[in-house]
């Protein structure tokens, strides 16, 4: 059963992995561009972006210059400041189109679930991914016995 959850994550992922990639993101540029997006007339630092996407300074800090070269997003530099997180970010109208494409495909990769799959066939799927969650917490509890 492992290996069948392991094998369907690692297709889903790679379909999410190469639908991202024809846009010229990974995954994580795509979480830092979607926190720069909904707040699309904000300028925000890149400590602001950690706190939102859960991820490192190190790495945020790559997205952020990764994305700047892309021109998705801007810089905001605080002139009176050396330090790069008193920087401010804000995604560019190039970053807001490509957001949008990459919403678009989402949308429909999920249309093609939902047409595909039926409503019993989702619950169905939700109770046992729970139930799946569920056994690995116990599992987990006991091994810390």
């Amino acid at each position: 059963m492992a290996r069948m959850i392991a094998l369907t994550s690692n297709r889903i992922e790679e379909v999410a992995r190469q639908t991202l990639m024809r846009h010229g993101v990974s995954h994580f540029s795509f979480w830092v561009l979607e926190a720069l997006a909904k707040r699309e007339n904000e300028k925000i630092t890149p400590t602001q972006i950690c706190e939102i996407t859960g991820g490192k300074n190190a790495n945020v800090s790559r997205r952020l210059d990764d994305l700047v070269r892309k021109k998705f997003v801007k810089r905001c530099d605080d002139k009176n400041s050396s330090d790069r997180r008193k920087n401010f970010f804000q995604i560019t109208p190039k970053g807001v189109a490509v957001f949008q494409k990459i919403a678009s495909d989402a949308n429909n990769i999920q249309k093609i679930f939902a047409e595909n799959l039926s409503e019993w066939d989702f619950t169905e799927f939700q109770n046992g991914i729970t139930k799946i969650r569920n056994i690995i917490d116990l599992i987990e509890k006991n091994a810390k016995k």
